[in-house]
């Protein structure tokens, strides 16, 4: 068969002899992987609200069919076969392939620092922000971005033999709280979507990967595509993680009341897995490396009324580690953008 892509699906199917029209009685296929759909939309379409991999036992039936995952090695698919009209005698096939794959890699680029930034004066409730940044303007829709962001990742991709699009993909473990008072005692929230679990991390909230050219600051979201025996090639993404307390405000329709000196009000402790993906022609998408970071830290108030950082809850950021991603692709239970502050019940 030749060398076939990672990322490929490949199909294999039975047919009864002729002219001798002889009935199947038995099949039974080996060698394939279990994994038989996943993700292979463009980047710049809106992702499922929730995705697995999909798996499948049938290797009895007349067809057979696969994903053939990340890991690159030689597949021998074999199929035993009998007959009605020859039972107790089976016809034996195999079809070998070797498997390739692109030179994929993923690395910080840069980062810049966890931190609280000051509180503000009422009316807006001594709100503050915890944020994850390295910008010289803060807030979103920074001009800086990604160039200056917190958590800056690049992916060097190589093709061989085989083209395709690659693209960044990100899931998180969302963990957040919040504590305001309006007056009749303190209230706390929870940062969910109902769902819990892991959440596809997207920006814009319609698309799936955010990059940017390795020479452009301009965010592009979309995938990459190189065709055959092209790179190396950079391109890097940006993510700034962050939380205001004044968040609430359009949480809760409320105005953040002052919380007293020495309560956490606003705790976050999340991790995020960055992955990046490959798919070739016809293919669908399969992660080619991942690397997991988080960010932590916590705000309280202290005697004159300022949100400052919390002691026991510190900023902590990035502890980026490089990790052998699943043989497919990551799975996710919701969206990120579907996450809310929540009220606890007491």
């Amino acid at each position: 068969m030749g060398n076939v892509p990672v990322g490929s699906v490949v199909y294999f199917w039975v047919e009864s002899p002729d002219p001798l029209n002889w009935q199947i009685a038995t099949i039974d296929w080996s060698g394939g992987t279990p994994y038989a759909s996943y993700l292979s939309a463009d980047a710049s379409q809106a992702p499922p609200a929730s995705m697995s991999v999909s798996t499948h036992a049938n290797t009895t039936g007349q067809s057979y069919y696969f994903i053939v995952d990340s890991n690159p090695r030689t597949y021998t698919v074999s199929v035993s076969v009998t007959y009605v009209q020859a039972l107790g005698t089976s016809v034996q096939v195999q079809a070998s392939f070797d498997s390739i794959k692109p030179s994929a890699s993923l690395s910080v680029y840069d980062q810049g620092t966890v931190k609280i930034e000051p509180s503000y004066p009422p009316p807006n409730g001594g709100a503050a922000l915890i944020q994850y940044d390295n910008w010289d303007n803060h807030g979103p829709g920074s001009t800086h971005f990604p160039a200056n962001a917190g958590m800056r990742i690049q992916a060097t991709t190589t093709t061989y033999e085989f083209g395709g699009s690659f693209m960044f993909l990100q899931t998180i473990q969302p963990q957040r709280s919040l504590t305001v008072n309006f007056g009749g005692g303190n209230q706390d929230y929870v940062w969910s979507d109902g769902v819990g679990g892991t959440a596809l991390d997207s920006y814009p909230n319609t698309q799936i990967s955010y990059i940017t050219d390795s020479t452009s600051a301009t965010p592009i979201a979309a995938q990459w595509d190189m065709v055959a025996w092209a790179g190396p090639k950079q391109n890097r993404m940006g993510d700034t993680p962050w939380t205001g307390h004044s968040n609430a405000d359009a949480v809760v329709s409320m105005q953040v009341g002052i919380v007293p000196p020495g309560v956490p009000t606003n705790l976050i402790f999340e991790t995020f897995q960055t992955y990046l993906m490959y798919r070739p022609q016809d293919g669908v998408w399969v992660a080619l490396a991942q690397l997991d970071w988080k960010w932590s830290g916590g705000m309280i108030r202290d005697t004159n009324g300022d949100l400052i950082s919390d002691q026991n809850n510190p900023p902590r950021g990035p502890a980026a580690t490089l990790r052998t991603p699943p043989p497919i692709g990551p799975s996710w239970d919701g969206l990120g953008a579907n996450y809310r502050f929540e009220p606890v019940a007491p």
